[in-house]
């Protein structure tokens, strides 16, 4: 999709406030051995709490997080963050930038552009000042930001403070988490892969 293309899409459903979701939406985090190590600690962690947790995907550790959260509450999730934060810390080596939705970030300033994002705020502050877009960007939600991951819409309400109409709000991203977290807030929202 163009700039163009993409601002009379906005301008067509009356949207004002874009959220992004960062990895594989603004850009892909490319890590030095592919989450291997992080999926094995946050395991590790997971089951520290519940010894009946065995999934080791990244897809089913974020399925369960959110009931482990509150379970055993802030001590895990800080417990999390920083196996997030120091994980990524080590092991980003660069981005594979999506071009189109960068370059739509930069050229439309009729809108505000957030970030709401399972990354640490350090990987993502470092990026959207590689990625030449931090001036674009209202606000970021990292996973510093929120005590639980979405789905759960707590980043959403750190981004819509006011409570402006959920109809003025579109977000894009690329997983089932991000939708069902769209849905959740009451928002629209579409898959990048669809831009």
């Amino acid at each position: 999709m163009t700039p163009a293309q993409f601002k009379a899409y906005l301008q067509k459903k009356n949207k004002k406030h874009v959220i992004l979701d960062f990895d594989q939406t603004i850009a892909t985090l490319l890590m030095s051995d592919n989450w291997q190590e992080w999926k094995i600690r946050m395991h590790k962690l997971l089951q520290s709490y519940d010894a009946s947790f065995s999934p080791v995907s990244d897809t089913e550790i974020m399925r369960r997080t959110n009931a482990l959260i509150d379970k055993h509450g802030a001590i895990l999730s800080q417990q999390m963050k920083k196996i997030n934060e120091a994980y990524e810390l080590a092991h980003t080596v660069g981005y594979e930038r999506n071009n189109e939705l960068i370059q739509i970030i930069k050229t439309l300033d009729f809108c505000t552009w957030s970030i709401w994002s399972s990354n640490s705020e350090s990987t993502l502050t470092k990026a959207v000042r590689e990625l030449d877009i931090a001036h674009h960007i209202t606000t970021i939600i990292s996973r510093d930001h929120v005590l639980k991951i979405k789905p759960d819409t707590e980043g959403f309400h750190l981004i819509n403070p006011r409570k402006d109409s959920s109809s003025e709000f579109l977000m894009i991203g690329d997983s089932e988490f991000d939708k069902l977290a769209a849905q959740n807030a009451g928002i629209e929202f579409l898959f990048v892969q669809h831009m």
